[in-house]
């Protein structure tokens, strides 16, 4: 999900179906499926839609992918990072929160962060465009993984992560709005 549609954008199963060549029955189940996740919208007659996050929503999911990790630092194996270095920013972050959810042994747990940090991956297209200090501060994390710091630092990383995107929302949202043109960053 790289903000190639703009939020509202009705995905309609033909032109999809058309567009990459193939029946309408694979495009719609994959509709369904993304439904179920949360990746698209499903209007019942209406159809379905690329999601509209409005700023509270951004707040929640911040929230919630925050408390999320959080948890996973509770009583779980923290084990250092020692994957390989990867370029990609939004994959770079997915990597990153998915090794500290590991942490928690908890497949529920960790299936949560994926499917959330996969709903945010069209803002983490856009962290290195709005946040100047996006790079430095997934070194500083990755750093701190590869170190197997203390918990405390870990949080504190991962508190001032959320706090600076919740603080940029609605610059999030407007660029997102503005569709796959104005999306930049690496991972698009």
């Amino acid at each position: 999900m790289t903000g190639y549609w703009q939020p509202g954008f009705q995905l309609v199963t033909p032109h999809l179906a058309n567009d990459l060549d193939v029946s309408m029955s694979p495009v719609r189940d994959s509709l369904c499926n993304l439904a179920g996740q949360k990746m698209v919208d499903f209007i019942p007659t209406a159809g379905f839609f690329v999601p509209q996050i409005n700023e509270p929503q951004f707040h929640d999911l911040m929230d919630l992918q925050r408390l999320l990790l959080h948890a996973a630092t509770v009583g779980g194996e923290v084990s250092p990072w020692d994957g390989p270095s990867i370029q990609d920013h939004p994959v770079r972050t997915g990597a990153l929160f998915a090794h500290i959810a590991s942490w928690s042994g908890n497949t529920a747990l960790i299936e949560a962060v994926r499917d959330l940090g996969d709903r945010l991956h069209v803002f983490r297209c856009l962290d290195q465009a709005i946040l100047p200090n996006a790079r430095e501060e997934m070194d500083a994390l990755e750093n701190t993984l590869s170190k197997a710091s203390p918990i405390r630092v870990v949080r504190d990383l991962l508190s001032h992560y959320h706090a600076v995107r919740k603080r940029k929302a609605a610059h999030f949202l407007r660029r997102t709005a503005q569709g796959h043109s104005n999306l930049s960053g690496d991972g698009l």
